[in-house]
């Protein structure tokens, strides 16, 4: 294929400076390489800053985010922490989170859950208030309250399917209630009794192998 007269003239150029770099190479000064970025180890990695907490009213009694702030509340005074707003929502992917404000939602399923898994979820957000990570710190504040968290966590893992099979609505004031409620609640029954009945056999027979298994 013939090059055009633009591909010769370009070729002409390019020669020109190669020979002038060549010939006068004060006129092209090298440019400096660029330094390899390294990683910082997760020690000097930098930290989310942990925000003061702007308390607010507690909820309306009965609601769902009542059951919550109530249970954050007792929990909150005995690990020495701070808490914002509660919110209760219909998460796909989460049982709980909480913000560096100190916000904290949790999952409306959770009151479907036995006692104790719910006591567990609040704690687990809550150190986060200080800790905003998943490291081995976090869940010794974690552990220092729940001693047999790892049961729990088991738990939600094992009997997600069945909780996630009831829908929600929100009713006039904007609480999230199960939509089950409505009609028969044999199913809610049915997961409450199932989780008591396991949570309860697991507290003996599978403590020591669930201690053991290591975290994520």
């Amino acid at each position: 294929m013939e090059r055009g007269l633009g591909a010769g003239i370009i070729d002409e150029v390019r020669g020109f400076l190669t020979d002038l770099r060549r010939d006068w190479p004060e006129l092209f000064p090298l440019r400096p390489k660029p330094k390899p970025v390294r990683a910082l180890p997760k020690a000097e990695r930098p930290v989310p800053r942990i925000l003061p907490a702007t308390p607010m009213p507690a909820p309306p009694v009965g609601t769902p985010e009542a059951l919550f702030h109530e249970r954050a509340s007792y929990w909150a005074v005995r690990m020495g922490v701070d808490f914002g707003r509660v919110k209760v929502k219909g998460q796909r992917s989460l049982w709980g989170s909480c913000s560096r404000e100190g916000n904290l939602n949790f999952n409306w399923r959770l009151t479907l859950a036995p006692s104790e898994v719910l006591n567990y979820v609040v704690i687990h957000e809550l150190a986060h208030r200080l800790e905003m990570n998943h490291s081995r710190r976090f869940w010794a504040h974690v552990e220092k309250h729940v001693p047999d968290y790892r049961i729990h966590r088991r738990w939600l893992r094992k009997n997600t399917e069945a909780l996630y099979r009831h829908s929600y609505r929100k009713d006039s004031t904007g609480s999230i209630f199960d939509a089950c409620q409505a009609g028969a609640t044999e199913k809610t029954k049915e997961v409450a009794t199932a989780s008591a009945v396991e949570a309860s056999a697991w507290s003996g027979e599978n403590a020591s192998a669930i201690a053991s298994e290591g975290e994520r």
